[in-house]
């Protein structure tokens, strides 16, 4: 019996170990059924090709311009865009009316730039008139005069007074010692006396200041006969057969014009002056008159009265001369102020034409840079005149002046030229004009070997970039390289191929193990962990800084160990954290 129970429990215990086994062989199988399996490598210390991919057109190398006349009239066009021409063939033509009618413009401007030129050169030289200086010391002169008749006006009022004092006095004592009725009788007297020398005061003024206003008005009425004169003289010697004769008769007329000014202003002074002489003159008879007539009013009141009349009248004439002699001095000093004026006028009116000369000068400098400017000007028009009749002489017609393609082609049949068109040929090599994405592609340097594929070719022809542009677009590069002559047609499209070695970086991993999301560029590693079942391999995130992508490997930055290798393929979707399982025959 106890045989029998160990022989059950002895097969009880095979047959548990026997499900466990066959359930291990399950486990295994299922998870190796559901682990990812990965292509695994290491990074490694290398270089990373690059190949720039681009595309582009073919164009034209060294190319010289058709001289073109603006304004002529297009006719026939006979080379067109690609053509390939030989010295001597013919381009296009112009029309003979248009040739024509701009010969006549071009006429018409030289003509004109000739009396533009002619005409600068009559306003630079410029007349010498009456200077700044000059005006100025006449001012000078005028109130040097005013000064001096001034100063005789002081001098006679000084005179005058002392001549007035002595006879008021004289008069004031003689009247003094008179009896009542001597004094009456006297006192009538002064009075019909002075009142008949006031009258006689009045029109004697009267009669000077209407002689000199006539002969005011008679110089008046010759200025302006002369100035009639002077209009038609003017004309005269304006017109084309002026002669000297005529020249010198409009000077006489001038200087009669301006000794009929002078007589005029002359005039005028002394008209001023004699009204303020004969004012004064009159002012004193009837202050005098009114003066004897209260002295003999109150003569006839009674003696004293009339004798402090007598007193109050020769202090009132003393007081009134000396106030003529005090206003004839104000005036004087009024004259020597102005004289002081007069004189800063002449230093400032000096400086004045000390300018006005420089700016003269200025004015001929630059009249004689614009006759200069017409000058060329003048010349280029004469050289168009004369390409313009080669141009009619050989019938309108522009031929090629060496061998070459033709390039662009900017006329049209009946148009006319503006100026803006070109009219290009080739006639060096070709040069291939390609483009690329410098975010996806990298850049390319000039010097660096480039393989261009013609469209419809097969094998790529060789060349070197010779200029690089990565300024104009910052999304893109231009690069230019030479063909030679011959090997394409102007306008092609073409691929091209730039194969760059960068230079040797530390960390260098196979491009299929980058991957980028929205955090930027990482890779997967496959890091051993050990559980209760043993070793296995977790898929890692390691964060990179992409330093050059290639064509098959690409240079990184980051915390990537040289032991750890990276994942490069799978067989399913790998994301960290997964389990994966390396497929041993690619790792190493």
């Amino acid at each position: 019996m106890e045989d029998r129970k160990r022989r059950i429990y002895r097969g009880a215990l095979a047959a548990f170990f026997a499900v466990m086994a066959l359930f291990t062989v399950l486990s295994r199988i299922v998870d190796a059924r559901e682990t990812a399996k990965v292509k695994l490598t290491y990074a490694s210390r290398g270089n990373v090709t690059k190949t720039v991919r681009g595309s582009g057109t073919v164009e034209a190398g060294a190319e010289i311009g058709i001289r073109l006349t603006p304004g002529l009239r297009v006719g026939e066009i006979t080379a067109l865009p690609g053509a390939f021409v030989r010295e001597g063939d013919l381009l296009f033509c112009y029309t003979e009316a248009s040739i024509l009618e701009r010969l006549e413009e071009v006429g018409k401007e030289i003509r004109r730039l000739e009396l533009e030129m002619e005409q600068e050169t009559i306003r630079a030289n410029s007349f010498q008139g009456v200077t700044e200086a000059e005006a100025a010391e006449q001012a000078l002169g005028f109130a040097r005069k005013e000064q001096e008749r001034l100063s005789r006006k002081e001098r006679e009022a000084n005179a005058e007074y002392e001549r007035q004092a002595e006879r008021l006095r004289s008069y004031y004592k003689k009247r003094l010692d008179l009896s009542e009725e001597e004094l009456i009788r006297a006192s009538y007297g002064d009075y019909a006396m002075s009142r008949t020398d006031y009258k006689s005061a009045k029109m004697d003024r009267e009669s000077r200041v209407k002689e000199i206003e006539r002969n005011i008005k008679e110089t008046e009425t010759a200025r302006k006969r002369l100035e009639k004169k002077r209009e038609k003289a003017q004309e005269k010697a304006d017109s084309e057969d002026a002669t000297d004769a005529d020249a010198a008769a409009l000077l006489q007329i001038e200087e009669e014009i301006e000794d009929c000014e002078e007589r005029l202003e002359e005039l005028s002074e002394d008209l001023e002056d004699t009204k303020d002489q004969m004012d004064l003159k009159v002012e004193r008879a009837r202050e005098e008159m009114e003066e004897k007539e209260d002295i003999y009013d109150r003569a006839g009141e009674e003696a004293d009265s009339a004798r402090l009349a007598l007193k109050e009248s020769y202090e009132n004439g003393l007081r009134q001369e000396f106030n003529l002699v005090k206003s004839a001095g104000d005036a004087r000093e009024a004259a020597d102020r102005a004289v002081e004026a007069a004189l800063v006028e002449l230093e400032n009116a000096r400086k004045n034409d000390r300018a006005r000369e420089l700016t003269a000068e200025q004015a001929r400098r630059l009249a004689a840079l614009q006759n200069e400017a017409r000058r060329l000007d003048l010349e280029d028009l004469k050289e168009e005149q004369a390409a313009l009749t080669a141009l009619l002489d050989a019938g309108g017609a522009v031929r090629a002046e060496g061998s070459g393609s033709v390039t662009r082609v900017e006329l049209e049949t009946g148009k006319v030229i503006n100026g803006s068109e070109r009219f290009l040929l080739s006639t060096g090599d070709f040069r291939f004009t390609g483009s690329f994405d410098r975010e996806t592609e990298g850049s390319v340097q000039a010097g660096e070997a480039i393989d261009i594929t013609l469209e419809g070719e097969t094998y790529p022809m060789p060349s070197v970039i010779s200029q690089v542009d990565l300024v104009s677009d910052p999304g893109a590069g231009t690069l230019t390289a030479p063909l030679a002559g011959g090997a394409a047609t102007l306008g092609q499209k073409a691929s091209f191929e730039v194969k760059r070695n960068g230079e040797i970086y530390n960390t260098v991993i196979p491009a299929a193990a980058l991957r980028k999301d929205t955090e930027g560029w990482y890779c997967l590693a496959a890091r051993r962990q050990k559980t209760i079942l043993g070793e296995e391999y977790r898929a890692v995130r390691i964060d990179l800084r992409l330093l050059l992508a290639g064509d098959a490997s690409a240079a990184v930055e980051g915390a990537l160990s040289a032991e750890e290798p990276v994942i490069t393929g799978s067989d399913r979707v790998v994301n960290a954290g997964d389990r994966v399982r390396p497929m041993s025959e690619l790792l190493e």
